[in-house]
C-alpha cells in the first residue's frame, strides 16, 4: 500500500513541476505581449511591422500629428523628390500609445530612407524645404 502511495504522489508532484512551467511560460508571454503593444503598437493598425509592410508595397509615409508649421500639401512635393510622402494622422490631442506607435511606424520608414538616399537625406530635405517654402 505504502508503495502506491508514493507513486501516487510522485505523479502529483510531477504534474505540478509541468504545470508551474507552463504558468511561468504564460506570464512571461504575457509580459512580452503587453510590452509589445505599448511600445511598438502591436496588434493595431500602426506599428514597425506594418511600416515594412507599406514600404514593400511602394507606400513610404512618414506620419505626423498635432499642429504643423507646413501642410501636407506644401510638402509632398519636396517629399516625392526623396521618395516619400506625409501624412497628418491627428490633431493635437493624442495619447501616448499613439506617440509610441508613430514613433516606431516613423522608424522603420527613416531607416528605409537612410538607406535609399543616404544618411544626411534629412538635412538635404530640410534645406529644399527652406529653399522652395521659405517661412512667413
Amino acid at each position: 500500500m505504502n508503495t502506491f502511495i508514493k507513486k501516487t504522489n510522485s505523479r502529483t508532484k510531477n504534474y505540478f513541476i509541468s504545470m508551474k512551467k507552463y504558468v511561468i511560460i504564460a506570464i512571461f508571454l504575457l509580459i512580452i505581449a503587453s510590452f509589445g503593444y505599448y511600445k511598438f503598437g502591436l496588434f493595431t493598425g500602426i506599428n514597425y511591422f506594418t511600416a515594412l509592410s507599406d514600404i514593400s508595397k511602394g507606400k513610404v509615409e512618414i506620419l505626423t500629428y498635432g499642429f504643423v508649421e507646413r501642410t501636407d500639401e506644401e510638402l509632398n512635393p519636396i517629399a516625392k523628390q526623396f521618395g516619400f510622402q506625409f501624412k497628418t494622422m491627428a490633431g493635437c490631442v493624442v495619447t501616448q500609445r499613439f506617440i509610441n506607435q508613430v514613433d516606431s511606424y516613423n522608424y522603420a520608414v527613416e531607416r528605409y530612407l537612410e538607406k535609399r538616399n543616404g544618411e544626411n537625406w534629412l538635412g538635404a530635405f530640410n534645406k529644399e524645404v527652406e529653399k522652395e517654402l521659405p517661412r512667413k
